[in-house]
């Protein structure tokens, strides 16, 4: 297990390390105001990017730890879900691009990044399926690969247009990563379809599995029914990282919004590691252990709460003590302002670290419900704050409502975690 969760780690670092830099040579290179319009387009695409298939990857780990290889069944009709909604949500955007409070510029940056979604749609799934195998290594490869090309991309257009970088073309050069996610995707997707996966943890009924298919096989419907909270889960989840930054753009001004930007690229990269053990590693063994070693699960959910607070703190404690450094030292002086921001923003650490552990309790049997309820309320009550405390105190108004929004957030998933999933086993 630890050389397993060692090895997702550090590809997971490797991967938000390519993202980390690619938005140090991108804050640089465009300037505060133009990389401000850029990361806050980028926010909201990125938050609705996972209602594009909505939540099928993470359903397909919950419907293969219940039903095993009969999950099979759910997969064409997942896939065939995934299709019609990544075409929904680019339309939705493409709307709010050119009908929105936006300039010329922004509409077409809204336009490109668009087709970020298909990529979104294709990883989820794919990156499933490498889960359900256990083939770790494919999975860490799909992870870090679009992180990588970005900044492979982001680095060359660098070297060529130096200042004159533009946020449309750094956007044309995004869309094309997505492209190649996409033709790359396109095999193990054959694989799906054929019912070529090696479902680990599960006795072998491929062949009865098969037989089931005709008569069993789920619609488009049955599929949206139960892999709509996991869509919701995760769009919220991202929306409530980047209401902040979104919210600054239309009431402080992109620049703002660019610093800003730069404190949450960093906390993202903190909360990786308790990202990697609980989303990566341990999710597939969760929801085999819900349904059939309960007790494995409460040791697990004990142990694990216990680390994270010990991670969390440690983090806490470098963020504070090192921050005012790393940031002038990667980001430069334009963004030094970040650094304040940031130690704001430190103070929630633990509180995410314990976070993770417990929603991602919530994922398990029919609790995701409750998370996106969770989830509703932690975002609402962070868009609430958002739009109090930004007018007077700027972005550091938008770090506090953060702040508290993660401790609200935290005991609401602690509550709904002793009563749905333990209850008096708790």
């Amino acid at each position: 297990m630890f050389n397993t969760v060692l090895f997702l780690w550090f590809s997971s670092l490797l991967g938000a390390a390519a993202a980390f830099i690619t938005q140090v040579i991108l804050a640089r290179q465009l300037g505060p105001e133009d990389y401000g319009t850029f990361a806050a387009i980028l926010a909201v695409v990125a938050s609705v990017a996972p209602l594009a298939g909505f939540g099928v990857g993470a359903f397909w780990l919950k419907i293969f730890g219940l039903e095993g290889w009969r999950g099979m069944r759910w997969i064409r009709p997942s896939l065939s879900f995934s299709t019609l909604s990544t075409f929904g949500i680019i339309t939705i955007i493409l709307l709010w691009g050119f009908l929105g409070p936006h300039d010329k510029n922004s509409a077409i940056l809204f336009c490109i990044m668009s087709v970020y979604v298909v990529g979104n749609a294709i990883i989820e799934p794919v990156g499933a399926c490498y889960q359900l195998e256990e083939r770790y290594v494919s999975f860490s490869v799909l992870q870090i690969m679009r992180n990588v090309l970005r900044l492979i991309f982001a680095g060359s257009l660098a070297l060529i247009f130096g200042n004159n970088l533009t946020p449309v073309t750094v956007a044309i050069s995004f869309m094309g990563v997505t492209a190649f996610i996409a033709i790359a995707g396109l095999a193990p997707i054959g694989r799906m379809l054929r019912g070529e996966i090696l479902l680990k943890g599960h006795i072998d009924t491929r062949q009865d599995s098969r037989k089931l298919l005709p008569k069993c096989e789920p619609g488009i419907v049955a599929v949206a029914r139960e892999a709509w909270p996991f869509g919701i889960a995760a769009a919220v989840h991202l929306a409530t990282l980047q209401t902040s930054v979104v919210l600054l753009k239309y009431m402080a001004g992109d620049s703002v919004a660019g610093i800003y930007n730069v404190a949450v690229v960093i906390m993202i990269a903190i909360t990786l590691l308790p990202s990697v053990i609980y989303q990566k590693y341990l999710l597939p063994k969760l929801h085999r252990w819900v349904n059939h070693d309960f007790s494995m699960l409460y040791e697990v959910y004990v142990k694990g709460n216990r680390i994270m607070v010990f991670l969390g703190l440690s983090s806490m404690a470098a963020v504070l003590v090192f921050s005012p450094f790393a940031i002038n030292l990667l980001f430069g002086a334009p963004y030094a302002e970040a650094s304040k921001l940031l130690q704001i923003l430190a103070l929630g650490i633990p509180v995410r670290f314990v976070s993770i552990a417990m929603d991602t309790m919530l994922v398990l049997q029919d609790n995701i419900r409750w998370k996106v309820r969770c989830m509703l309320a932690g975002g609402l009550c962070n868009l609430i704050l958002s739009l109090f405390l930004i007018p007077a105190y700027g972005a550091a108004g938008a770090a506090v409502a953060m702040v508290i929004s993660d401790f609200v957030l935290l005991l609401l998933f602690y509550s709904c975690v002793r009563m749905f999933v333990f209850g008096k086993n708790r």
